[in-house]
């Protein structure tokens, strides 16, 4: 009457208990002649005979209604963290492009702020957004201009690769990337290959100054995070930095480092 998945379970319990001579106790499942299957547990205090054989004084307790309580109560559980789950990205997930969005990015940037800050390591931020994206959605409409967005997204967070690293959508056709640990030239590096990336999309757009293509214009800002200091600081030197990039005539990469210290 005993269930097969628990013999093995059952025999062990019950060869520990005549080792040692310690109390028996087991929960498993017993096969009614009906069909239906049960849970009990048992307990029992094992005592040896002169003979040394081993016999066992105890009782049996049917617990099939707990069991099952507390099956519900698990499927209750899992689905909660599922709608927790879903709760978060709906939280934390642009719902046009799917990538992280602007509170993700805010809670991100300020604790790899304060981590870097104890560790002094070098914080950057690429700041980035798409050029005459406003006459794209006039000429193509917001339908496509929506399409144009997912697929910058989709190809930037390709394009960044670390784990540790944060592409973000900022607001509008304007994004961001958190890059932890990393200096400088190895931000020009990431927003080089952003450049590239997004270049290597060839999305049409003839109504561009600068290209037939869509482009982006990007600026990068990198400190090493002090307690003196703020996230805004950051993020205002990667602005400066992209206002920089369009005013050069978009389509590049401007470091906030290459301003000197009007990027401050």
């Amino acid at each position: 009457v005993l269930h097969p998945d628990d013999l093995d379970k059952i025999n062990q319990s019950i060869a520990d208990s005549a080792t040692h001579l310690t109390p028996w106790h087991c929960e498993y499942r017993v096969c009614l002649p009906s069909g239906n299957i049960i849970w009990v547990v048992g307990h029992a205090t094992p005592r040896r005979e002169p003979d040394g054989s081993t016999i066992w004084h105890g009782y049996i307790t049917d617990i099939t209604e707990r069991k099952e309580a507390e099956s519900q109560l698990q499927k209750m559980q899992v689905h909660l963290q599922q709608v927790n789950q879903k709760l978060s990205q709906l939280l934390n997930i642009d719902s046009l492009t799917k990538i992280a969005n602007r509170r993700c990015f805010n809670l991100r940037l300020k604790q790899e702020w304060l981590r870097l800050q104890r560790n002094q390591k070098p914080l950057s931020l690429i700041l980035f957004d798409v050029d005459y994206f406003k006459n794209y959605n006039d000429h193509y409409g917001h339908p496509q201009g929506d399409i144009c967005l997912t697929r910058i997204a989709q190809c930037v967070k390709k394009a960044v690769k670390r784990p540790a690293d944060l592409v973000a959508r900022y607001g509008g056709e304007e994004f961001v990337v958190i890059l932890p640990d990393t200096d400088e030239q190895g931000a020009i590096a990431v927003a080089q290959r952003i450049n590239l990336a997004v270049t290597k999309l060839a999305i049409a757009h003839q109504t561009s100054e600068i290209a037939d293509h869509v482009t982006v214009s990007v600026g990068i800002a990198t400190q090493i995070p002090q307690a003196d200091k703020s996230v805004k600081t950051l993020i205002a030197q990667a602005d400066t930095a992209l206002y920089q990039a369009k005013k050069q005539g978009r389509n590049q990469v401007v470091s906030s480092a290459s301003l000197g210290s009007g990027a401050d």
